[in-house]
């Protein structure tokens, strides 16, 4: 339980900080000039919405954990808040727009668009080798269940809780047995694909210390590359846990460890990103009267890219942590069916 509730701290803490996190030129998904990127109604937009959300945070928690302090009431709660987060930033979106219009921030500047080409260079150094070792891996494992098969037991559980118990199981059959496998070797494959897409996507940098941007823009490529794979190797190691212990050789208990120890990365990793990322951006405002070329109309409410004469298929998101799809790139939608691939499962076995 005090697993859980860490997790749900640090998640609450991500969501009320996100203003201050995101690049200083985007607000909210808006992008807005260098120059007033220290604006006192931009800066009261922020620290609006963060003490807002501290609000409904803490009137979530009342409700999911104080009437019912559970383990599924962590789940409701995260569930909650992370669906108010999304509904509280599109609210602000468009307030930061009506902003921008009011205030006339684009009045009398330039807008002209910087790239380097040399970020893509730069920004790839991880041997894809190293994304391929868990596949080997994953494939290993899918042979060692075709092989044990016969001794497999009869009901094959498909989800575990917190704790590494299962709690959910179905009939014996191929496709439950080879589940977890494909499950795994799909993840790796949009791991691997992130990695590339993410070094490989499209560069526009500020206007103004555009050398100082790029600089930031690789060490963020790279960070992301890292974090990338420390996560394959997590989620490698704790499927393949799972698969001998449930499946090849089966046993009555488990340790915890891979599950916390995933749950660990996945968190610390998450935010030693966000932390780094927000380091790097620069809070200085520019004095010039250029800026970097807007493209707002190519995101629908601030979160979806959508630009089919962009042939890129990753781009940084709007907070400026992480990376999304261009949902005008066909090849978007068969990314989704990678991403799907866990759920799909789920729907054939049960």
């Amino acid at each position: 339980m005090i697993l859980l509730a860490t997790t749900f701290v640090l998640v609450a803490a991500l969501l009320i900080a996100q203003p201050y996190l995101s690049k200083r030129t985007l607000l909210f998904g808006t992008a807005i000039p260098e120059q007033f990127i220290q604006h006192a109604k931009v800066r009261a937009l922020r620290k609006r919405y963060s003490f807002t959300m501290f609000g409904l945070i803490c009137i979530i928690t009342i409700l999911f954990f104080i009437f019912s302090p559970q383990e599924q009431s962590f789940f409701l709660a995260v569930t909650a808040i992370i669906i108010a987060s999304f509904l509280l930033y599109y609210q602000y979106h468009r307030r930061a727009q009506q902003l921008v219009d009011d205030e006339q921030f684009y009045a009398g500047l330039e807008e002209i668009r910087v790239t380097d080409t040399s970020v893509r260079a730069r920004s790839h150094t991880t041997p894809t080798l190293l994304f391929l070792l868990p596949m080997i891996v994953t494939i290993a494992i899918a042979i060692l269940t075709f092989q044990y098969y016969d001794t497999i037991p009869s009901k094959i559980p498909i989800h575990w809780g917190i704790d590494g118990s299962a709690d959910s199981w179905v009939d014996k059959s191929w496709l439950a047995a080879m589940g977890l496998p494909i499950v795994m070797l799909g993840i790796q494959v949009l791991m691997l694909i992130v990695a590339l897409g993410s070094q490989q996507a499209k560069v526009q940098l500020n206007a103004n210390q555009s050398a100082e941007a790029a600089s930031f823009e690789v060490k963020k490529r790279r960070a992301s590359t890292y974090f990338s794979l420390i996560l394959s190797y997590a989620l490698t190691t704790m499927f393949s846990y799972l698969q001998f212990t449930e499946l090849i050789r089966p046993q009555a208990s488990h340790a915890r460890w891979p599950f916390i120890a995933l749950l660990v990365i996945i968190i610390g990793g998450t935010l030693w990103l966000t932390i780094y990322t927000a380091r790097q951006q620069t809070t200085t405002a520019a004095t010039s009267t250029k800026t970097a070329l807007r493209d707002d109309h190519y995101w629908r409410g601030g979160v979806f890219y959508i630009n089919r004469h962009d042939p890129a298929l990753f781009i940084s998101k709007r907070t400026n942590i992480g990376w999304t799809l261009n949902f005008g790139n066909p090849w978007a939608y068969c990314l989704l069916l990678i991403i799907f691939i866990p759920l799909l499962w789920a729907l054939l076995v049960t």
